[in-house]
C-alpha cells in the first residue's frame, strides 16, 4: 500500500469519527448522555419526596399547626425518619394524617400504612404520601400514581395509629364518642387513647387502664379492637399486621371479594 493511499484511508477514518460539516453527530450524543446522568441524579435525590403547594395543617397534641406555600415531605430510608419542610424549617412527623385547609374532602397520609378493607378481610400497603379524595360517597386514593377505591376501608400504621376514613363510634367501657370521617386515634395498650377530629372539634386524652377500646363502624358492619389490634366482622376476624411494609401495594383489586 502506497503512502498516499494509506494517508487517504486515515483521513477518511478521521472524518467518520468527526465530520466538521456535521458537528451534531458527536455533540448530540454527548449532550444526551449528560442529560441522562442529570436525570438519574435528580431521581435518586427525589425518591421519597412529595410536594404540596396548598395550605395544609396537622395536629401536635392539642395544637393545630398550619403551613402555607410550598411544603415538602420526605422519607429518609436510612434513618426511617419522616419529615416535612416549610419555609426552610424541618419538622419530624409521626404517622398522623395531614389535612388540606381549603378542601375538607382531601387527606394526605405521609407515612406508609396498611389500607384495611373490613368487608373482604383484606389489606395492602399504601406507600408514602398517599392522597385520598372524597367525592359524594366514594373515597379514592392515589397509590403509586394509580387511583384506588378505598371506600369502606380504614388505615393502620402497624403500631398505635388508626385513621378512620368514615364515621365511627369509639367505645371505652360505658362511654361512647362519635368521630367524624378523617378522624384518627392513638391507642397505647393499657395506658391511654387520644382522639382527634379533623376540624379540631374533638381532642380527647383518656386513660384506659386495662379497659378495651373499640371502634364501631357507623353501619355496624365491623368493629376494631383497638387495644389488641383485631378486626372483627360477621365473617370472621383478623389480627392486623404490625409491619405494613411486608404487604403488597394496595391496588384496585385489593378491596374486591
Amino acid at each position: 500500500m502506497t503512502e498516499k493511499v494509506q494517508n487517504e484511508k486515515l483521513h477518511n477514518l478521521r472524518m467518520q469519527v468527526f465530520n466538521p460539516k456535521k458537528p451534531f453527530q458527536t455533540i448530540v450524543p454527548i449532550v444526551l448522555c449528560a442529560a441522562v446522568v442529570a436525570a438519574i441524579i435528580y431521581l435518586a435525590n427525589a425518591i421519597g419526596i412529595f410536594v404540596v403547594n396548598e395550605p395544609i395543617y396537622r395536629f401536635d397534641t392539642a395544637a393545630r399547626l398550619d403551613y402555607a406555600g410550598r411544603t415538602s415531605f420526605e422519607y429518609d430510608d436510612e434513618t426511617g425518619e419522616l419529615s416535612l419542610k416549610n419555609h426552610g424549617v424541618k419538622e419530624v412527623l409521626d404517622h398522623a394524617p395531614i389535612y388540606y385547609a381549603e378542601d375538607s374532602n382531601k387527606l394526605l397520609m405521609p407515612a406508609q400504612v396498611a389500607v384495611v378493607y373490613p368487608s373482604v378481610l383484606k389489606h395492602g400497603r399504601s406507600g408514602y404520601n398517599m392522597e385520598i379524595v372524597r367525592e359524594d360517597d366514594q373515597l379514592t386514593a392515589t397509590v403509586r400514581g394509580k387511583d384506588v377505591d378505598v371506600t369502606g376501608a380504614f388505615l393502620y400504621d402497624g403500631n398505635n395509629t388508626y385513621v378512620f376514613l368514615e364515621p365511627v363510634t369509639i367505645a371505652l367501657g360505658i362511654e361512647e364518642i362519635e368521630l367524624p370521617a378523617y378522624s384518627y386515634a392513638y391507642v397505647y395498650y393499657n395506658l391511654r387513647v387520644e382522639l382527634y377530629a379533623p376540624d379540631g372539634s374533638i381532642h380527647l386524652v383518656m386513660q384506659t387502664g386495662d379497659t378495651i377500646v373499640t371502634a364501631i363502624a357507623k353501619d355496624q358492619a365491623y368493629q376494631i379492637d383497638l387495644s389488641r389490634d383485631i378486626l372483627q366482622t360477621p365473617d370472621g376476624e383478623i389480627l392486623l399486621i404490625t409491619d405494613p411494609s411486608v404487604l403488597s401495594y394496595v391496588t384496585a383489586e385489593t378491596g374486591k371479594s
